[in-house]
């Protein structure tokens, strides 16, 4: 029996180390050059085989419970497809709906309640947790620094590699914008990256101060300074807001250590200058004023004027009101000047199918009307307005087709248009239940048990939910969600001793 017990143990040793070791080579499947289909594939494997690990060397006789939410996933999923067969729209394919990327993209969303059990099960450690989120740290940062010194990293905003580094920032004659100079390092998304360091900063602060190594000092310096180079308003007032509710936090939890707190907080504290002192040179700056500017010249525009200037001489001499102008002729001479995204108009919903959407929208005088993420939903909600199916509503009009319309740059927004409400409220709804479970407990514990690690947890899983809507494509992507599992094992820790270093 004792045998069995050492061999048992020794497999669950090895399990561990390849789960550690799957989760800090995750970065090497979220480069431009690996991010594919075939990348999500192997993840999607490796999470399913964890799960059907633990699972199964579980003794835990209520474990079949977890097989609930699967079934259910697949009931939705066939109620899901059903509505989507009948679907109709103006352009032709009906934006070519398929059941097999609509499975798969199920499978994906359903990886982190299969990793979070994983971990669980796992029985990491703190101290194995923190030395994940910092190999991770150390690894995303260095690469998007290295590639923006040496100029070889990938626009964080636009195509191609940057033209600049980070030094040409303070140049007053550089001629190169945000779009050249704003940098993701060798990574596929910027937006997802500069969320997950986001995301473990407050983490990174809070090892260096059970810590006070000179190499927690450089994580966080490493990371505050990828954050600056990343350049997504994400990344540069996330900063200061982690930095607020983690003094804060700290206050509350630790406030008898708060003089401890005032002499380690000096090296933070330089970072935290050296970080606010680069802002103002940042190119992101460059962007907000375009948009103020564009948003400034349309609302000027007299579209009117504009398609007539644009009609052929015959039409010129003519007598021209807008009654007498053709809608088409009106989009197709006016869209341009009016700043409307030209791969939404021309590719994504042609105006040749739906003249009357864009006439309406290229004649209001909306300011909203030149955004990409106001653009993005409107379209969905043409569509679905369209296909007129009262059902759409609780079942969706399936992710496959928002994405071949466009994706929309808002986390449940997303879900709800794809999913409809009840497929929004049965993907999430793991994250959600472990939040209020543990709310739930701790109000019957009277909060007895809470320390500033399960806190900073819990408010930072808040803010990625927060940063998910405004930012968008963060719970949606495995290049998210399988670091986000992390926060979910720290909240139900049960801390560590002040006196033992992480």
């Amino acid at each position: 029996m004792k045998q069995k017990t050492k061999i048992f143990l020794s497999k669950n040793f090895t399990m561990k180390n390849f789960l550690i070791l799957f989760l800090i080579i995750n970065p090497i499947f979220d480069l431009k050059v690996s991010y594919n289909s075939i990348s999500t594939l192997i993840r999607v494997l490796c999470i399913a085989f964890f799960f059907t690990y633990y699972f199964f060397t579980s003794k835990n006789n209520k474990k079949y419970l977890l097989l609930i939410y699967p079934i259910l996933i697949a009931i939705y999923f066939i109620f899901h497809h059903l509505n989507a067969k009948g679907f109709t729209s103006l352009v032709p394919g009906n934006f070519n709906y398929s059941i097999f990327k609509e499975f798969l993209y199920f499978i994906k969303m359903i990886c982190p309640y299969m990793l979070i059990y994983s971990l669980y099960k796992a029985d990491l450690s703190i101290k194995e947790v923190f030395k994940i989120i910092n190999c991770l740290v150390l690894v995303i940062s260095l690469l998007i620094i290295i590639t923006n010194i040496l100029g070889i990293s990938y626009c964080n905003y636009g195509s191609g590699k940057i033209k600049a580094n980070f030094f040409s920032w303070f140049k007053n004659n550089s001629s190169y914008d945000y779009t050249a100079l704003l940098s993701k390092g060798p990574f596929e998304y910027g937006n997802q990256i500069s969320a997950i360091l986001l995301m473990f900063l407050p983490f990174t602060i809070y090892q260096y101060f059970t810590n006070k190594q000179a190499i927690n000092i450089f994580v966080i310096l490493s990371e505050l300074f990828a954050l600056t180079l990343l350049g997504t308003r994400v990344a540069i007032l996330g900063v200061f807001l982690v930095i607020l509710y983690f003094i804060i936090l700290y206050m509350i939890f630790e406030n008898d250590q708060v003089k401890v707190f005032l002499k380690s907080c000096i090296p933070i504290a330089i970072l935290f200058i050296l970080f606010t002192s680069i802002i103002p040179f940042n190119p992101i700056f460059s962007r907000l004023r375009e948009y103020q500017e564009v948003v400034q010249t349309v609302t000027n525009i007299d579209n009117v004027e504009i398609a007539q200037e644009n009609l052929n001489s015959e039409e010129i001499n003519s007598e021209i009101s807008i009654e007498n102008i053709s809608k088409f002729d009106f989009v197709k001479n006016t869209y341009a000047e009016n700043k409307i995204n030209e791969n939404f108009i021309l590719e994504r919903y042609p105006y040749t199918y739906d003249i009357d959407f864009w006439y309406e929208i290229i004649n209001s005088n909306n300011p909203n009307k030149t955004s990409i993420r106001f653009l993005e939903e409107a379209m969905i909600k043409r569509v679905v307005s369209i296909n007129n199916n009262k059902w759409d509503k609780f079942l969706g009009i399936t992710y496959t087709r928002v994405q071949n319309i466009f994706n929309i740059e808002k986390d449940f927004v997303m879900q709800y248009y794809s999913l409809g409400i009840v497929g929004l409220i049965i993907i999430f709804i793991p994250y959600f239940t472990i939040l209020i479970c543990y709310v739930i407990k701790k109000i019957i514990d009277k909060f007895k048990k809470v320390n500033l690690l399960n806190m900073l947890s819990f408010v930072t899983i808040c803010m990625v939910f927060c940063i998910s809507y405004y930012s968008g494509n963060l719970l949606n992507s495995l290049s998210f969600t399988i670091y986000f599992t992390l926060l979910y094992k720290l909240l139900l820790t049960k801390g560590v001793n002040r006196n033992e270093n992480i």
